[in-house]
């Protein structure tokens, strides 16, 4: 991919996700499921140095500022009004704990460590996702950890399966290193296209580069039959990962 392609495509991102800010939170069960449970993973540390990257609207932040309420924090997003929204998001007393950066988490332009690097359902929308992550290694202190999501090879296998008898070979492996833990929850979204519309409200809709989508006949056949089958329930798969940087 050439470097037009990928600032257009990082453009894309970025304006997808921002357009949606003012709707986010209201459509975002399970990225609030998935932001707590992350939370939950993170280890116990002492007035850490933080960076969060790809805050969206501060579902993560705020578990990040309640985990840590000695830190000190660098919060960023590619998107100027998810930023703008999560800064909103957070109470006026911890604001003096927060330096707020608008930047791409796959080019980070900070001089600062840090003892602990979150990004929470982020590294998927990476172009280059192992430089990435040897890029935000570099930059924490030694015996720091990069804490990360991303969804599994089989998350919405209910709606993969739909799409396959229309649109065969969807599926990517990830092969992003890190300690790994598995989780698969459930959310009944009463219909296959109540599905699809939570993840256009939250700017999740954005395809991978090169794909065909289906027709609209199709479509309509791919969503009848996952509603046939699974009546709207969908499953996400996400995996919670950490590296450290040696001590």
């Amino acid at each position: 991919m050439s470097f037009s392609m990928r600032q257009n495509r990082k453009s894309k991102i970025a304006h997808r996700f921002g357009a949606k800010a003012p709707i986010y939170d209201a459509h975002a069960a399970a990225q609030e499921h998935i932001a707590q449970s992350l939370a939950a993973r993170l280890p116990d540390l002492k007035a850490p140095r933080i960076l969060e990257i790809g805050c969206g609207t501060g579902l993560m932040s705020k578990h990040l500022l309640e985990r840590y309420p000695d830190g000190t924090f660098t919060i960023t997003d590619i998107s100027a009004p998810m930023l703008a929204k999560a800064r909103e998001n957070i109470s006026p007393g911890a604001q003096q704990k927060i330096d707020w950066r608008q930047m791409d988490g796959e080019a980070p332009d900070l001089l600062q460590q840090y003892d602990l690097i979150v990004a929470n359902m982020v590294f998927h929308w990476f172009i280059h996702k192992n430089a990435a992550l040897k890029s935000l290694l570099g930059m924490l202190c030694p015996g720091g950890m990069l804490h990360y999501t991303i969804p599994g090879p089989c998350n919405f296998p209910e709606w993969r399966e739909a799409l396959r008898t229309q649109e065969p070979a969807l599926e990517k492996c990830e092969t992003l290193p890190g300690e790994t833990e598995e989780e698969i929850f459930t959310i009944d979204y009463g219909s296959t296209l109540e599905f699809l519309r939570t993840l256009k409200r939250t700017g999740a809709d954005l395809p991978e580069e090169g794909y065909h989508p289906l027709s609209p006949d199709e479509m309509q056949q791919a969503i009848k039959i996952c509603d046939e089958k699974h009546a709207g329930k969908i499953s996400w798969q996400i995996l919670y990962r950490a590296l450290h940087h040696a001590a």
